[in-house]
């Protein structure tokens, strides 16, 4: 079964065009809403109250704040992540949804 597969995707046609790989591995997973590029606002215009660029944690701690508000099994699970963890990344997180973000020690044994 290994082989067949291995087989099945050296027979696939390969991808020499950048835009034909962009189009092929970030296709959206699910159709997207009108206003689809309103996420992009804040990365490439600077920040109405700083005047600054937002940074990539503040983007991802969006996404993970998104998720935890959308679905409401979800759970974020790391070290030190309920006071913001080392660089910010869960800031706020443990206060919106103190049961569903957890700290875990980590198992460096």
């Amino acid at each position: 079964a290994t082989v067949a597969a291995f087989d099945a995707a050296a027979a696939e046609p390969k991808l020499n065009d950048r835009a034909d790989l962009v189009r092929r591995v970030a296709a959206p997973l699910a159709p997207l809403s009108s206003n689809h590029l309103a996420w992009r606002t804040s990365s490439e215009h600077p920040n109405e109250t700083t005047g600054r660029k937002d940074v990539l944690r503040k983007h991802a701690t969006r996404v993970i704040r998104e998720t935890l508000d959308r679905e409401k099994d979800a759970v974020y699970v790391g070290e030190d992540c309920v006071h913001g963890g080392y660089y910010l990344m869960t800031e706020g997180l443990h206060a919106a949804h103190p049961r569903r973000v957890r700290d875990f020690p980590p198992d460096e044994t």
